[in-house]
């Protein structure tokens, strides 16, 4: 596993931050879609926010359903993830279709 620095302020006191990187996009609608390339080996924690309303399944080689884990509109989501195994997502919309942005953090 990757081992991060956390920040520190002015006051030598650690602050919980990560850095973004690398975003990837997936149209989302009535049919699941998954991000086209896999997130980087060293990732560990990825950053989820869409447009509308959805389901996501993180995954080698996902397939959303409507049983997966809901994910709400504008809300930003940060999930850990397994370091070296060629993780992706896929979404698949709940009533509306939209974007789902996948984003790695480090």
């Amino acid at each position: 596993m990757t081992t991060t620095l956390l920040a520190r302020d002015k006051y030598d006191e650690t602050v919980q931050c990560l850095k973004p990187g690398t975003t990837q996009t997936v149209d989302i609608s009535g049919t699941s879609a998954a991000m086209s390339n896999a997130v980087a080996a060293n990732t560990v924690v990825i950053r989820l926010v869409a447009t509308t309303n959805c389901f996501v399944k993180i995954a080698a080689s996902p397939t959303a359903t409507t049983a997966d884990m809901p994910l709400i509109a504008n809300v930003p989501e940060y999930f850990r993830i397994d370091e070296n195994q060629s993780m992706k997502v896929a979404g698949i919309q709940m009533s509306a279709a939209g974007s789902l942005y996948i984003t790695e953090m480090s």
